[in-house]
């Protein structure tokens, strides 16, 4: 008796906790859950509006950080700072460029099979096609630092970096996004890869640059 007591009250507590946004429970963000780790498990730090596809199909305008540690989307809902579930959040489409070499925005989705990924893993979306797509994979990982002067205590850190994938022929292979790796990927459009790079100084950094580049390729003759 006491121990399905005690059950009911932690249930009861966790569940009050949780906060309903459109039909879905978010979790409030945990304040203090990276105290002493230097960096951001943030994609970016500050506030951004997007718009957000929900698992009902519904979309929703609201202010969103992507949590890249957690694989988590973090919006601001109900006057909280509220975590979701992947499953609850399918897409997030930023509404202006985060960065200086940011030129279309950005677009998050899960749900795609690459290779050894869950398909709960948020990608970058740098292009998508019928028959080929073009995705980025952030990640943040924790790295333990020892420093070098004598007496300085090791502290731990966030690292992150960004992985490339394309599909062609569906299969997926991890890519960079440079000439090189377009030309492998296109063997009969090499020297045209390089010439519309050049006159039209792309730089493939640019989200909006590989889609020109991929909608010159696939061209029709």
């Amino acid at each position: 008796m006491l121990l399905t007591l005690i059950m009911i009250v932690v249930v009861s507590a966790s569940q009050a906790q949780l906060s309903n946004w459109n039909g879905y429970n978010g979790m409030p963000v945990r304040v203090s859950g990276y105290d002493n780790i230097v960096g951001s498990p943030y994609l970016h730090d500050e506030w951004t509006d997007a718009e957000v596809l929900l698992a009902n199909g519904k979309k929703k305008f609201t202010f969103v950080k992507y949590n890249v540690f957690e694989n988590r989307m973090v919006l601001k809902a109900n006057d909280l700072e509220l975590v979701f579930e992947p499953k609850d959040i399918l897409e997030v489409k930023y509404n202006k460029p985060l960065g200086p070499d940011d030129n279309l925005g950005f677009i998050f989705k899960n749900g795609f099979r690459v290779m050894d990924f869950s398909k709960d893993d948020y990608f970058r979306v740098y292009y998508s096609s019928k028959s080929i797509e073009i995705l980025g994979k952030s990640k943040v990982i924790k790295q333990r630092v020892t420093p070098p002067a004598y007496g300085e205590e090791p502290y731990e850190q966030f690292v992150t970096k960004e992985e490339f994938y394309i599909k062609r022929d569906a299969v997926w292979k991890e890519f960079k996004l440079n000439s090189k790796s377009f030309q492998k990927v296109f063997p009969g459009y090499k020297s045209e890869i390089k010439k519309f790079l050049k006159s039209n100084e792309l730089d493939l950094r640019r989200p909006k640059d590989i889609q020109k580049l991929m909608q010159h390729i696939l061209a029709p003759a």
